[in-house]
């Protein structure tokens, strides 16, 4: 049997990649990493230095740099990048190596780096490969499969209107209901962009409304067959007790905004899905109204990573 790869999960901000990220984490032969560690398909990432948009210097700068420590955009005392996850000597080394690797072979360096840091933490935990989580993946999937050829990718899809009323609230966002909504259906577009140049048994599509509430079973059934073989009840413990629609905050919108506000958002989102779906977009969510399950700002818990926010407001 073949080693399990890498596994990326990503879609729109506030999607549901963290909670589906986590539960893939409890396969017996994968770990999810810790952060999303956005370097390796951010657009200055690599990404650009495959594309030759930025050379070999200023890429292994910027991993030195704002990669490896940069200020957290919603607290100003606070920090985010690699230096949260990944051992200072060894990152060092993994640069150093980096930049003495052979220029014409700019796969063959950036598959190497990113193995090298994210490998050993799985290996660590007594896993065979990694899950990272940034949302940014499925759009430079193309790049990632490049690097990896037998990763696999899943694209988590949620009700946009839901998804925007979580965003705005988000300290380094601002943007309108209606703003956070375009951009929802712009990241569909660039998933599906980035999806084509995956092969079959390569990529899943999960739905979040169905994966916690209208689908349960059939979407658990189906990540379980996308996944390498193995003992799944420690998947099937957390989605049972983590997976769940009151997690996700189901129909949100529904509660937080006002009635004129609702019907125009509504309007504006059947709008949206029926503009991608013309278009040829697969992933566009089914048009149905879920049972309101969001009773209003929670406590924290540590698979959400802005369930501090949601607390707070």
């Amino acid at each position: 049997m073949d080693a399990a790869g890498p596994v990326f999960v990503g879609g729109a901000f506030r999607s549901g990649t963290h909670i589906v990220a986590h539960l893939v984490g409890r396969h017996p032969d994968y770990l999810t990493l810790a952060r999303e560690m956005f370097f390796h398909c951010a657009e200055r990432g690599v990404p650009a230095y495959l594309a030759g948009t930025i050379d070999r210097r200023e890429f292994a700068s910027d991993l030195l740099g704002r990669w490896w420590r940069r200020p957290a955009p919603w607290h100003p005392d606070g920090e985010r990048g690699l230096h949260q996850t990944i051992p200072a000597e060894e990152f060092d080394a993994a640069v150093a190596a980096f930049l003495t690797s052979g220029a014409d072979d700019r796969v063959g360096a950036c598959r190497t780096l990113i193995s090298s840091l994210f490998d050993p933490l799985a290996a660590a935990a007594g896993k065979q490969a990694w899950v990272e989580h940034t949302p940014r993946n499925i759009w430079a999937a193309k790049e990632l499969s490049t690097l990896f050829p037998h990763a696999k990718f899943i694209h988590v899809v949620r009700d946009g209107r839901d998804q925007a009323c979580s965003l705005v609230r988000l300290p380094f966002r601002g943007d309108s209901v209606p703003d956070e909504l375009r951009l929802w259906a712009r990241d569909l577009r660039m998933a599906e962009a980035g999806s084509q140049a995956l092969a079959p048994g390569q990529f899943l599509v999960v739905q979040l409304e169905d994966l916690v509430l209208f689908d349960r079973e059939g979407s658990f059934e189906r990540l379980v067959a996308f996944l390498s073989p193995g003992d799944v009840e420690p998947m099937r413990e957390f989605f049972d007790s983590e997976v769940t629609a009151e997690r996700a905050h189901i129909g949100r919108s529904r509660v937080e905004l006002e009635p004129e506000e609702r019907e125009r958002i509504d309007a504006l989102y059947q709008e949206l899905k029926d503009e991608l779906r013309a278009e040829g977009i697969s992933c566009v969510p089914p048009d149905r109204e879920a049972p309101v399950s969001f009773s209003g700002p929670t406590a924290a818990h540590p698979f959400d990573p802005w369930s501090f926010r949601n607390a707070e407001t």
